[in-house]
C-alpha cells in the first residue's frame, strides 16, 4: 500500500519540525514546508490517527528510501493506487483542490 511519508511527533517538537526530521530519516532528503494543507483524523480498528498534512517541496532531488519499498511520483488522474486508509482523504483533497507534483522536473 502507499502511504504519503511522515511520522510521529516527538517531546519537544512542532509538527512541522517533526516532519523535517522524518522525512530526512525515512528519505535523506531536505524539505521546505510550504504550508499547512489539512488534518486527517482517522479511526482505525486500534488507534485514532490525528495528522496535520503540508504541502511541501524537495530542496534537491536525492531521495533515499530507508523506511520504504518503492517511491512514486502520481498525476491527479491516476486511479488504481492502494492507499492506506487515512491518506484516502489526503489524494482525494489534492484532487479536488487541483494540486499536484510537476513530473516533467
Amino acid at each position: 500500500m502507499f502511504e504519503f511519508p511522515g511520522g510521529k511527533i516527538e517531546p519537544g517538537e512542532s509538527g512541522e519540525q517533526a516532519l523535517i526530521r522524518e522525512i530526512q530519516e525515512e528519505l535523506e532528503t531536505t524539505i521546505i514546508i510550504e504550508e499547512f494543507f489539512m488534518n486527517v483524523n482517522y479511526k482505525y480498528p486500534t488507534f485514532i490517527l490525528d495528522m496535520n498534512c503540508y504541502l511541501c517541496t524537495l530542496k534537491d532531488n536525492h531521495i533515499k528510501l530507508n523506511d520504504h519499498n518503492s517511491i512514486r511520483w502520481i498525476s491527479l488522474d491516476e486511479q488504481n493506487i492502494n492507499w492506506i486508509p487515512a491518506d484516502i482523504q489526503i489524494f482525494d483533497t489534492l484532487k479536488k483542490r487541483g494540486i499536484l507534483h510537476d513530473t516533467n522536473n
